[in-house]
This record gives C-alpha cells, sequence and structure tokens, in this order.
C-alpha cells in the first residue's frame, strides 16, 4: 500500500469522516515517513487503531515505533538484568550520518518547470542492528553468509557501549557509520574497540 492508500484507510475506517485537505496531507506526508523509515503497513495500521486525533503529525506518532525486539539480558558479571533492543535510533536525536536521514528530494524539471518541494531534513525513526550489519556488508563488499551475525551483533553493542561512556557529545552509531565509510575507502576494515578508550 502506498501512503495513500493508508491515509484513505485511516480516514475512511479509523476516524469515520474527511478532513480539511491540509491535515490530509500532514497525514500522508507523516505516513510517507513512516514508509521511508521501514516501519511496515501492519504496524501502521495497528498504530492507526488507537489515534483519537483528526491528524497524524512527527510529534504524536507513538513511542513505540521506536522500540523493535525489546529483549531482556543478563549481565553475567553483576547479574543485573538490563533491556536490549534491534533499534539504533532513538527519538528526538539527531544524527549527522546521512544514510540515517530523510531528505526532500531534490529540485527538478518536469516539461520544462522547474519543481521544488518543501525542504525537510529528519532522523529516520527505524536503523536497526541488522541494516548496520547490511551496511557494512555492502560498503566493504562483503556476502553477509560469510559473518558470524551473532558475534557481529555482540560487537556492535559492545562498541557503542564504549563510545556512549568515551564521547558524551558524539552520537555511537555516527561514529560507526563514519567509520565504515572511511574503512571503504581505504579497502581495508581496521575498526576496534580498543580504539574508542585511548
Amino acid at each position: 500500500m502506498t501512503s495513500f492508500d493508508l491515509t484513505l484507510y485511516f480516514y475512511s475506517n479509523v476516524i469515520g469522516h474527511s478532513v480539511e485537505y491540509k491535515l490530509e496531507q500532514a497525514t500522508q506526508a507523516t505516513v510517507q515517513y513512516l514508509l521511508d523509515s521501514n516501519v511496515s503497513e501492519k504496524e501502521i495500521k495497528e498504530m492507526m487503531t488507537d489515534y483519537k486525533e483528526d491528524v497524524i503529525t512527527p510529534y504524536n506518532l507513538p513511542d513505540s515505533l521506536w522500540i523493535v525486539n525489546l529483549t531482556r539480558k543478563e549481565n553475567k558479571s553483576t547479574g543485573e538484568f538490563y533491556e536490549v533492543q534491534d533499534n539504533l535510533i532513538k527519538r528526538n536525536e539527531f544524527y549527522y550520518h546521512p544514510c540515517l536521514m530523510l531528505r526532500s528530494a531534490m529540485p527538478k524539471f518536469i516539461n520544462g518547470v522547474e519543481v521544488v518541494e518543501p525542504y525537510y531534513c529528519e532522523p529516520k525513526c527505524r536503523f536497526t542492528v541488522n541494516d548496520l550489519i547490511d551496511y557494512f556488508c555492502c560498503k566493504m563488499k562483503i556476502h553477509k553468509a560469510y559473518m558470524n551475525t551473532k558475534y557481529s551483533v555482540n560487537g556492535i553493542y559492545r562498541t557503542m557501549d564504549i563510545y556512549r561512556n568515551a564521547l558524551k557529545t558524539v552520537n555511537p552509531l555516527d561514529i560507526m557509520l563514519f567509520s565504515i565509510d572511511c574503512a571503504a575507502v581505504k579497502g581495508s576494515y581496521h575498526f576496534s574497540t580498543i580504539t574508542a578508550v585511548s
């Protein structure tokens, strides 16, 4: 389904009445944002059923959209439990890496007329651990089948914790993505958790 179809579903099946065009456009733009952030149609429809307002905007989206596969794990050294989720994006945080951002399309010419869309730049609401592994494999030209995914996932969480504690002003996800880009340019990958503490 497209963002138009899902918006139509929202106003006909959930709200039950039409609204002014501006509100409908705002809802459609927000639904498109969710689709671009890899939120499934099923999740969007489930989210819509709980809405009481006539418009869906980025500001009234539920926090649950930023939570993916939440699990509890035990710290073997302390015996304490902590929560881990697959989504590496946090709500209301700004990210610098281009693959974490959704931007408006560049101006284009259609039949000799310049078409300029309103500018926007928003962080995605989803970028999972598997997305990071896929990004690494794509940039380094490594097939995912050759990777120990479980080992990689644990390494990602460990490295992000080290960077989070060592560097308070820079987001660890940005550091990892820009490090992958740098390694891809050099043609080798020497990214290490040791460099985070030196």
